[in-house]
């Protein structure tokens, strides 16, 4: 029987009805789709490739329109734990659109709904899914990662006539809510307070990449040591591995024949230098890490090095007196185009630079890494207290970044227009001189640290900063200020009748009074104290036998001599 008018049995006698005015529907759409909406397809997905390429800088991320892994991927929310209320808000804002998209297409042919799978809009919103994945349970979160996602949905709302929906919830509303749930993350990102621990550890992890990065370009661009062209990577680290055996930090790294393969690097003179530079006690307690001190292949390694760390200096000076006296020759270890002996001769900036950047280490590997150290265990507090002496390092190291960049801008200029320019034109360049392997890893490594739009230089510039206003000393009235509103308030709290009726009027009366006053030691300062057993109820007296006053009475001393040799360690 045929079931309305428009069903039409097709030839073959057995085949069932076919409705043709559904055909011709689909017929149509099919056709739509082969021109018209692939081409808003290709559009679509070279505005978003666009998009990503400006504001996106992880590699996992930035591949949106050739990745294979940016299909569809669930809707559940995939997050046990989450540090960020606004990025999993934003997550579950994305799948419910996933959601309401996936249940709009199951009207359609099963074609319209494979497309969806791989589909331009698709790729885009399991960008910010896998982003909002890792990130909401970072605790570690910075401004410029969660900036970088909301520069991204904010030009995305640029693109309203590719992405325009016939519904209310579309891509570009669910966008526009993700990108309202990322301005307030990045405003709670923004009010952040970061604590001098945090800012100590930031500039010694910049000051580990500005020292590697810069030793390699002096290694490299104004030298004729080609034989490091056969060493993968040149960072300190690596390095270590072809230092000679006499004086080495961490003997059991070495590699024999790496290390007997750089063997002539090490005894030219420039050579020596870097040499003891990369064996001495501050280079390694700076990037050998926090056990760089007691590990037991590094301990007796570490106490002869000191000698290395003395002589040094001595190096140097030996070493630019005989450059002055007898010239630089080919034992030197620098290329032919440094061997001029004019005062203007580029040698003297390269030891300068090497000079600048043994104190820039000396500083970060002997102060600031325990100044780090003593922020890890004292808070801000024990920072403030210690800026008389922490104060007079940062300056000091903002003075060894500014003589640094001056030494290195004029080697560089030595050996862009001795070396490779004169390449460029096709001029001989004289002989020795560095490979054009040495050249490329030089001119990126310098690009890194000092001559690029964003370097490691002008960052940790910017990062000792703010550390030395964020351990200023007038900060310090603001924050026993702010403890003791803070003690008060738990005072308040601990003896309230509610706090008796949750934790038991027993325990309650067991709590010792917190008072706030003056210490004579601290000049003044309103501190905070917790008077162990002072003040406390008869009844909670009366459960403490005579050996046991005597007992508190001693701790409580004891625990006051510690803590007046704490404030006096800190210049109280």
């Amino acid at each position: 029987k045929n079931p309305c008018k428009h069903h039409r049995r097709p030839s073959g006698g057995c085949a069932p009805y076919v409705c043709t005015s559904s055909r011709r529907a689909y017929s149509a759409e099919t056709a739509m789709g082969a021109c018209g909406s692939t081409q808003i397809a290709r559009q679509q997905l070279l505005a978003l490739q666009a998009t990503v390429d400006k504001h996106v800088a992880d590699p996992g991320l930035r591949e949106l329109a050739s990745g294979e892994d940016f299909h569809a991927t669930s809707t559940e929310r995939g997050i046990q734990t989450w540090e960020h209320a606004h990025l999993v808000a934003a997550l579950d804002i994305l799948n419910a659109y996933q959601i309401d998209r996936s249940q709009g297409a199951s009207c359609g042919p099963s074609a319209g709904r494979r497309k969806q799978q791989d589909d331009p809009v698709t790729r885009l919103v399991e960008l910010l899914k896998r982003w909002l994945r890792q990130n909401a349970g970072n605790t570690s979160l910075g401004e410029q990662e969660v900036r970088s996602m909301y520069s991204l949905c904010r030009d995305v709302l640029n693109y309203q006539p590719l992405f325009a929906a016939r519904g209310s919830r579309g891509l570009l509303c669910a966008v526009a809510e993700v990108h309202d749930h990322l301005r307030w993350q990045l405003r709670e990102a923004l009010e952040r307070d970061r604590t001098c621990a945090e800012l100590m550890q930031r500039v010694l992890s910049l000051s580990r990449n500005l020292v590697s990065d810069v030793f390699a370009y002096l290694l490299l661009a104004p030298t004729s040591f080609r034989q490091t062209d056969d060493l993968p990577s040149v960072e300190v680290v690596a390095l270590w591995q072809t230092l000679p055996s006499e004086g080495h930090p961490f003997p059991d790294r070495i590699v024999a024949q790496v290390q007997k393969d750089m063997r002539g690097v090490w005894r030219t003179r420039c050579g020596a230098l870097l040499a003891a530079f990369l064996a001495s006690p501050s280079c390694v307690r700076l990037f050998g890490g926090e056990g760089a001190d007691a590990s037991p292949e590094a301990g007796q390694s570490l106490e002869d090095a000191e000698e290395v760390t003395q002589q040094l200096p001595a190096m140097l000076a030996a070493v630019r007196a005989e450059f002055e006296e007898r010239g630089v020759r080919k034992d030197s270890g620098l290329a032919a185009a440094f061997y001029s002996p004019s005062p203007e001769s580029p040698w003297r900036a390269y030891l300068d630079a090497v000079q600048e950047l043994s104190d820039m280490t000396y500083i970060l590997g002997e102060a600031v890494i325990h100044f780090q150290r003593l922020g890890a265990g004292l808070g801000d507090y024990g920072i403030i207290r210690a800026a008389p002496w922490f104060h007079p390092c940062l300056d000091a190291l903002s003075e060894k970044l500014r003589r640094l960049r001056s030494s290195l801008n004029q080697v560089n200029l030595a050996v862009d227009g001795s070396i490779v320019f004169a390449r460029a034109r096709g001029q001989t360049v004289k002989k020795p001189c560095p490979s054009r392997r040495m050249g490329a890893r030089a001119h990126a490594a310098l690009e890194r640290a000092v001559v690029g739009r964003s370097t490691h230089l002008q960052a940790l510039a910017r990062a000792v900063d703010e550390l030395k206003c964020r351990s200023a000393a007038d900060r310090l009235p603001t924050m026993l200020e702010g403890f003791g509103s803070t003690c008060m308030a738990l005072q308040k709290v601990l003896t309230s009748e509610q706090f008796r009726m949750c934790i038991g009027d027993g325990t309650a009366l067991m709590l010792p009074p917190i008072r706030v006053g003056e210490e004579p030691e601290v000049r003044g300062a309103s501190l905070i104290a917790i008077a162990d057993g002072a003040g406390c109820d008869d009844e909670a007296s009366s459960r403490t036998s005579g050996s046991g006053d005597s007992s508190s009475r001693g701790k409580r001393e004891r625990r006051r001599e510690r803590y007046h040799l704490i404030l006096a360690s800190l210049g109280a």
